[in-house]
């Protein structure tokens, strides 16, 4: 089917077809986790919706463009993509955007904290405006997934896990089988985090029941983090799960899981008494959120950043193995 799709968009004399056929081929090098491919396959739709001028075909590849970037913790250049389509709609006054680019807007907006925090609530309720009115029940699921993932920077489990348990109901009405995984991944990971272990293995046997069925690819940085978290104990030999699940991470790019795997291995490490080793994973952690800091656009976005209260337990931490 890829290497169709890959002869189908260069083949193409319809530019309409080619422009279909290139964000086809976008959508699967994502469920593949091949974010640089399904950007720079975008980028060839990009140059001729922005040549031919087809409305909606442009508002599909900008979206797109930037959940890729959006994986890859280049928030500044989501944004920018996704204030573009607002720009364009507003242009052309275009009233029928579709759900999905605003849930992915409000996954480009929420990780920047307090400095988007009103443009991340906004998109969510367009979001439930737009659904509602379409009586797309999945993108509700979508809703509170993001909801979850707001309470869960936020350092709000309670809130969280309420989101993601709404989220998978939905999911699992829908048969959605590849977000229903991801909810079910981060809700273990809001267990662990409050050291509900067994609530946290249920979640994590239920995602590994799904993984196994669908290999979901883009979601492979997360299910590595989550099935290693299940594997540690307080012997430090049985922390090279971790270990591979921070390659995992590394080699798809997925650097705002890669921080926080490299984060819980500090946790890990001092729980069982190796001090150096947490040390070193601690400063790995802040040296990968300065990488994805040094791609924002100003000081201000790289404050409020830091400043959301799960990447502030980082420096936090630091304090603590100094005292």
């Amino acid at each position: 089917m890829l290497r169709n799709l890959i002869d189908l968009a260069k083949r193409s004399f319809n530019e309409t077809a080619r422009i279909r056929h290139l964000n086809a081929l976008g959508s699967i090098y994502y469920s593949q986790g091949k974010f640089r491919l399904q950007i720079d396959t975008l980028r060839n739709a990009y140059h001729l919706v922005n040549k031919y001028q087809f409305p909606l075909h442009r508002i599909l590849t900008l979206s797109n463009m930037a959940l890729a970037h959006v994986a890859l913790a280049e928030y500044s250049i989501a944004i920018r993509l996704i204030i573009e389509v607002r720009s364009y709609a507003e242009k052309h006054k275009l009233s029928n955007i579709p759900t999905y680019h605003y849930s992915i807007g409000a996954g480009a907006f929420m990780p920047l904290g307090k400095l988007q925090n009103v443009n991340f609530h906004r998109y969510l309720e367009l979001l439930k405006e737009t659904a509602e009115k379409s009586k797309n029940i999945i993108s509700l699921g979508h809703m509170d997934l993001k909801y979850g993932d707001y309470y869960y920077f936020a350092d709000q489990s309670n809130d969280s896990k309420k989101h993601y348990l709404k989220s998978i109901d939905i999911f699992r009405t829908t048969n959605a089988k590849d977000d229903m995984l991801e909810a079910l991944l981060k809700l273990s990971l809001v267990h662990r985090n409050i050291n509900d272990h067994k609530m946290a293995h249920d979640y994590a046997r239920q995602a590994a029941k799904i993984f196994r069925e669908i290999n979901c690819g883009y979601l492979k940085p997360l299910y590595s983090y989550v099935m290693a978290l299940n594997e540690c104990h307080d012997d430090p030999e049985s922390l090279a799960p971790m270990l591979e699940a921070i390659n995992v991470s590394r080699a798809f790019g997925t650097r705002e899981w890669t921080w926080q795997i490299q984060f819980h291995l500090a946790r890990l490490y001092r729980e069982a008494g190796d001090i150096s080793n947490s040390v070193k994973y601690c400063r790995e952690s802040i040296n990968t959120l300065k990488e994805i800091t040094e791609s924002f656009d100003d000081p201000d976005q790289t404050s409020s950043y830091l400043q959301v209260p799960l990447r502030r337990q980082v420096f936090d931490f630091v304090k603590s193995l100094r005292s």
